[in-house]
């Protein structure tokens, strides 16, 4: 009977999937429960950030990412293992946008340090198992460019972006290369730099 054996099919579609999302998750969780001083106690808006290793405090947390990664691929077959990372790796961005980068103020060399700790130590991880691990922090991407542009030009687009409309302010961001952030979102991150006056 065809339709019992679609329902079979559907069911195990269904079983994989929620092993993919619960080894996510595992993982996930593992990985911000090592990052409470990454996230609460780095001083991201001090200027003699060493901007030339990747931050202690973030070594435990991608650590544990690593090792769950390793761990996963050697107990998942291939096919499902390309979905656990491209999972991770979104829930990755999202929470070094949300959790790091909105609860924060940054100065110049803070924000220097994020793109450290950012291209080599969470970029190689997930370089492992694609050429371009970028393409998966394109909006991350974006916010560590605002965070590490010359004052004078911070200043300068945070002017322009508050008194423009949408078009323009993705003009404005164009100039900047700038394609993955809003007019909003842009503003709030400009606004995180406390090396810049607030206007």
């Amino acid at each position: 009977d065809r339709t019992v054996f679609q329902s079979s099919i559907d069911e195990l579609i269904y079983l994989k999937k929620q092993l993919i999302k619960e080894v996510v998750e595992s993982i996930y969780y593992t990985v911000t429960a090592r990052s409470v001083k990454y996230r609460s106690e780095t001083k991201w808006f001090v200027e003699d950030q060493p901007g030339d290793s990747v931050s202690p405090a973030a070594c435990e947390m991608l650590q544990t990412l690593a090792f769950g990664l390793d761990s996963a691929r050697k107990r998942i077959n291939p096919e499902s293992f390309q979905d656990v990372w491209r999972n991770l790796a979104v829930k990755i961005h999202d929470f070094i946008l949300d959790e790091i980068v909105v609860n924060n103020k940054f100065c110049l060399a803070g924000g220097k340090q994020l793109e450290f700790d950012v291209r080599r130590g969470f970029f190689p991880i997930f370089g492992e198992f694609t050429s371009k691990p970028q393409s998966y922090f394109t909006q991350l991407l974006d916010v560590l460019t605002l965070l590490t542009s010359p004052p004078g030009t911070v200043k300068l687009s945070l002017a322009l972006l508050k008194d423009t409309c949408e078009e323009g302010a993705a003009n404005i961001l164009a100039d900047l290369s700038i394609k993955h952030l809003n007019k909003e979102r842009a503003i709030r991150v400009l606004k995180a730099r406390i090396d810049v006056p607030q206007i």
